[in-house]
C-alpha cells in the first residue's frame, strides 16, 4: 500500500499562469528545441486536482534534455528517468510541484495526453463526472495512490474512444 500524500483542491484559476511561468522556466534552460503543453488535471478549468502542474514536453531527440540535467537541477528539476514509462524522460519539481514529462514526437501518450485535455475542456458533464468519481475513490482509497490511480484507469479509456470534435460545448 503506498501513500496519499496528495489531495483534491478545488480548481484554480492561476494553474494556466503557473503552467506559463514553467514553461518559460523550462525554455530558458532549453531553448526552442521542445515543445511544452499544458496536461492533466489542471489543464482543464472545472475539474478537482492535486495541486501539482502537469507539463508535456515533445522533443525530436531526447539528448536535448538529458545534456541538459545539471542545468535543469541549478533551477529545481530532478531527472527521474523514465519512472517506469518506457520512451518518457521524467522530471519533477517539489518546490512549486511539477510533475514534467518527456517524450519523443510520435510516442502514443503525447497524442494520448492532448487528446484527453481536448475531450475533457469540450465536455462539462465529464469534467462534473470525474469531480464526482476522484471525491468517491480519494474516500475510498485514502491511503492507497495507486489503487486511486487505477480505479480511474476506465474513465480515462472511456473518455479517449470519443471524438473531440463531436462534443458539445454546454
Amino acid at each position: 500500500m503506498s501513500s496519499q500524500r496528495s489531495y483534491l483542491v478545488p480548481y484554480d484559476p492561476n494553474w494556466p499562469q503557473d503552467f506559463q511561468k514553467v514553461a518559460t522556466e523550462i525554455q530558458s534552460v532549453l531553448g526552442g528545441a521542445i515543445e511544452l503543453h499544458h496536461m492533466g488535471s489542471t489543464a482543464i478549468p472545472g475539474l478537482v486536482a492535486k495541486d501539482c502542474i502537469d507539463v508535456l514536453g515533445v522533443v525530436d531527440d531526447f539528448s536535448v534534455v538529458t545534456c541538459k540535467t545539471e542545468a535543469l537541477a541549478s533551477v529545481g528539476y530532478q531527472f527521474r528517468g523514465a519512472y517506469g514509462i518506457e520512451g518518457r524522460a521524467y522530471f519533477v519539481k517539489p518546490y512549486r510541484k511539477v510533475h514534467w514529462h518527456v517524450y519523443p514526437k510520435g510516442h502514443p501518450q503525447v497524442d494520448r495526453q492532448l487528446r484527453f485535455v481536448q475531450i475533457m475542456n469540450g465536455n462539462p458533464a465529464l469534467v462534473t463526472e470525474l469531480n464526482r468519481l476522484k471525491k468517491d475513490l480519494l474516500k475510498q482509497f485514502p491511503n492507497d495512490k495507486n489503487a486511486y490511480q487505477h480505479s480511474k484507469a476506465a474513465f480515462y479509456d472511456k473518455v479517449l474512444v470519443l471524438n473531440p470534435m463531436s462534443q458539445t460545448h454546454e
